[in-house]
């Protein structure tokens, strides 16, 4: 075997090689800040003017439960992203009715422009947490007035222009851990519901401080007969409905 030994370094030269290192490293550290520094200039351009210039799209999805596109007209172009393409023209402005004001002057007539809409064109849209931009539907327990149901997102579905909620009887079990009520301590337990339901939120997806609000809704079952509670409620974003949490406080 052969024993292949290093060259023998003088002190002098030794320290001609360190100063000369040392320089090298230098000047790659300040190339690496500049390109970096030139990098940066350039996604955040980049990003300027894709965000103030060209027309606001949303994110397609690849289950289908978003088709909105980019319009074409000069008008649409300035319009919400967040209005269904489906959404008939005629639907998308409208002119307040000033025989139902109680008090008239001239800026109360004026014309609305839509900002938001959801045809439901779209068949077997999965609203599950997470899978639409627009809506929740919700899968949990509902402690709310004590009722007789859960929410599940099995009871959501879309279809014929439609969105469903169904209620069957599908029992699931829930457990309730101990809790405190005033000087009372109740000890944890489970619970069985027999009625599952649904509930869609947009809570922390679309929030609006005013306008008017247009639902076309169907509702099901006979008029006089009780047991039925369908809704729509319009909520501040604070709060959450079901998390009692957030609504008691």
């Amino acid at each position: 075997k052969n024993l292949h030994m290093p060259p023998i370094i003088t002190s002098s030269s030794s320290s001609n090689n360190n100063h000369h290192s040392k320089r090298q490293h230098g000047v790659c550290g300040m190339a690496v800040l500049i390109v970096t520094a030139l990098l940066l200039v350039v996604l955040g351009g980049g990003y300027y003017y894709y965000d103030s210039f060209l027309p606001s799209t949303a994110a397609s999805s690849t289950n289908g439960n978003d088709r909105r596109r980019p319009y074409q007209d000069s008008y649409d172009q300035k319009a919400s992203p967040w209005i269904d393409p489906d959404t008939p023209r005629a639907a998308r402005t409208v002119k307040t009715d000033l025989e139902k004001l109680p008090f008239k002057n001239d800026q109360d007539e004026r014309t609305l422009h839509l900002v938001f809409s959801d045809e439901f064109n779209v068949d077997g849209r999965s609203l599950k947490d997470g899978r639409d931009p627009r809506w929740t539907a919700l899968d949990k327990d509902d402690r709310t007035n004590n009722p007789l149901h859960y929410y599940s997102s099995r009871a959501v579905t879309t279809g014929n222009g439609v969105l469903n909620i169904t209620l069957d009887v599908a029992p699931a079990t829930f457990h309730y851990d101990q809790r405190k009520e005033g000087s009372t301590t109740i000890p944890a337990y489970n619970v069985t519901k027999e009625f599952r339901s649904g509930m869609v939120q947009s809570w922390d997806k679309f929030c609006f401080t005013g306008g008017i609000i247009e639902i076309s809704a169907k509702l099901p079952g006979d008029a006089g007969t009780g047991g039925l509670w369908p809704a729509m409620w319009m909520m501040g974003n604070l709060a959450r409905a079901t998390y009692l949490d957030t609504t008691d406080h």
